[in-house]
């Protein structure tokens, strides 16, 4: 909330605040931000009508004050389809945005779910969301980048009919997405005695950094999961819709 003379006094700080829209308040020259609009309420009196400030107002005095609530509703929606969930990071690989997080070894045995199952794992935490899949150099660097974890598990797992845990080319994504970026170190599998199941991750240390298999049941016990999903492109329509009125 801040006083100013004129609406347009609000506008001046609109691209430092975290806000979709802003109403202004003539008798007392107050300014309020919306994070999020969801409807309308009526005034507790006629002194407390304001006008609703959005990209889109051409006019804030004459402007229809439902037409502009409810595109200012859809623009918001828009808006907050192109940022990350809370409590997830992102990550910007051309045009594409990604967000991730980790799932801790207590979240995960809350949910009660194995790294037998990597697919699982995020998907019965963040139903929305895969055990994380990289596909490029720039995604890879800035999750290896994260060295405030010790190490994260990665969604990769054996393909169908595969033994041979040392193999590279044995192991595909469980979101199904194609193998088109792979880093894996020069001995794929630290540990390979012979246990039913394997999990990859990225333990960040001189010998271990890049991609390295090791044994599920230390998995289960030692590496917490790094989820992903990916938002939404805006089409052109979209980013130009969202951008109309912004110079005023």
């Amino acid at each position: 909330m801040k006083a100013k003379e004129h609406p347009r006094e609000c506008v001046k700080e609109w691209y430092s605040e975290p806000v979709v829209a802003l109403s202004f308040f003539p008798n007392t020259s107050m300014c309020h931000g919306f994070e999020k609009i969801k409807g309308t309420r009526g005034a507790s009196s006629a002194n407390d009508t304001g006008y609703l400030l959005d990209r889109g107002s051409v006019d804030v005095c004459s402007r229809d004050a439902m037409l502009a609530i409810n595109e200012t509703i859809r623009r918001g929606a828009l808006v907050a389809q192109r940022r990350c969930r809370e409590g997830w990071f992102s990550v910007t690989v051309g045009h594409q945005t990604h967000c991730y997080r980790i799932i801790t070894l207590s979240e995960r045995k809350a949910a009660n779910v194995s790294m037998s199952n990597i697919a699982s794992v995020c998907k019965k935490t963040h139903p929305y969301s895969d055990a994380v899949s990289i596909h490029s150099s720039d995604e890879n660097e800035a999750l290896r980048s994260m060295n405030y974890f010790i190490a994260f598990a990665i969604g990769v797992r054996l393909k169908s009919g595969q033994t041979n845990h040392n193999c590279s080319s044995c192991w595909e994504w469980a979101d199904g997405t194609p193998m088109d970026f792979t880093d894996w170190n020069s001995k794929v599998c630290y540990d390979c005695l012979p246990v039913a199941e394997k999990c990859g991750y990225v333990y960040h240390s001189y010998s271990h950094n890049r991609w390295t298999v090791f044994a599920t049941n230390a998995c289960d016990i030692y590496v917490p999961v790094l989820c992903k999903y990916t938002l939404q492109s805006a089409t052109r329509s979209e980013q130009e819709q969202a951008s109309y009125g912004a110079e005023w």
